[in-house]
């Protein structure tokens, strides 16, 4: 009786050493031995009783634990020629014990702070895929660190148009991979300095329609909601209109927003002549019919006007040849430094 219950109780540990041997160290009486030890099983009779014991024991030198953790075996043949232990950063499933690495040297794009290797299962000497160190990524092959500026990833804009618009580059924040996507909930796109349309400065502002896309290809999707000139260039003044419109099947309004007046300017228009115009930042607290007014400027006496559209500033004003003067010589007009009349 007692070398059967020896006997069953020998198999049962045996059982629960090759499925632990599978993934890791072997275990021992409840512990883990190092790499290079099996577990020593031995019976002490206790008089009352049978005392099984259990001892984690180094192998000779060259040997290693067998499959059965019960004893030791000669090292087999390196099955994974240029493979070897895998770094600790690197994150893969498996164990140094069943898992060796090679590093691919062109694996990751240069300056992207990624390591790329191939893995090779010792055991059965197949090349079981491949992982980059832990704060990267695979997607479709290609390494990503993990964290990513919003900048870097392309997008798309709708009610956006011409240069009034969310460019890739205008992206500010960071985007973090979340083992299955990238969350984009920090990304945002404006721009303050648009240059068109007649504006010195442009202003666009847009609304992330998502928080999370699943791959670094992918584009971030934007609304377009508020898009109006605060400066306009010189030689140009606001062109008053409506304070919002729709564009692309989204409202988009006009004009600040600390201040929500009625009308609202997304554009600059040549000043016309007898008006010059210097630029000007764009008050929008000002009456509506007051805007263009604040913009422009006219030449500083009744003598001098502007001829031509667009002028930039009082020196192009010139003197008004239709405006007639009289004195004791008779009547007569003045034309840069020429004097015509009908007197004598």
């Amino acid at each position: 009786m007692y070398n059967i219950l020896r006997y069953f109780i020998s198999v049962c540990f045996l059982c629960v050493f090759i499925v632990s041997n599978a993934v890791g160290a072997c275990s021992c009486g409840g512990g883990v031995c190092a790499d290079n030890e099996y577990c020593y099983e031995w019976i002490e009779d206790m008089g009352n009783g049978i005392n099984y014991n259990y001892d984690c024991v180094a192998c000779d030198s060259g040997l290693v634990p067998n499959d059965t953790c019960d004893g030791c075996r000669s090292p087999r043949p390196n099955p994974c020629p240029g493979y070897t232990t895998c770094p600790d950063n690197l994150v893969y499933s498996g164990t140094p014990r069943t898992v060796k690495c090679q590093e691919i040297v062109s694996g990751c794009p240069a300056g992207s702070g990624c390591t790329k290797y191939s893995l090779c299962h010792v055991t059965s000497g197949q090349i079981s895929g491949y992982a980059v160190t832990d704060t990267c990524h695979l997607e479709s092959g290609v390494c990503y660190q993990n964290s990513r500026p919003c900048s870097e990833f392309d997008v798309t804009v709708n009610g956006g148009s011409g240069n009034w618009t969310c460019n890739k580059a205008d992206q500010t924040g960071t985007a973090n991979w979340d083992d299955s996507s990238w969350d984009v909930g920090a990304c945002q796109c404006s721009n303050t300095s648009i240059e068109s349309d007649g504006c010195n400065a442009g202003v666009v502002v847009h609304q992330r329609t998502e928080n999370f896309i699943s791959s670094a290809t992918s584009k971030i999707k934007y609304n377009q909601t508020r898009r109006y000139c605060r400066d306009c260039k010189a030689g140009k003044v606001p062109v008053v209109g409506d304070a919002t419109s729709t564009v692309g099947g989204v409202s988009i309004m006009h004009y600040p927003v600390s201040h929500q007046p009625g009308w609202g300017v997304w554009k600059c228009a040549t000043v016309t002549a007898p008006y010059y115009a210097t630029g000007c930042e764009i008050d929008f607290s000002w009456a509506q019919t007051d805007v263009v007014d604040n913009c422009r400027a006219s030449c500083v006496d009744a003598y001098h006007t502007i001829t031509v559209s667009g002028a930039t500033s009082a020196s192009q004003c010139e003197i008004d040849d239709s405006v007639s003067y009289t004195d004791d010589t008779g009547t007569f007009t003045l034309s840069g430094s020429v004097c015509s009349g009908n007197g004598g």
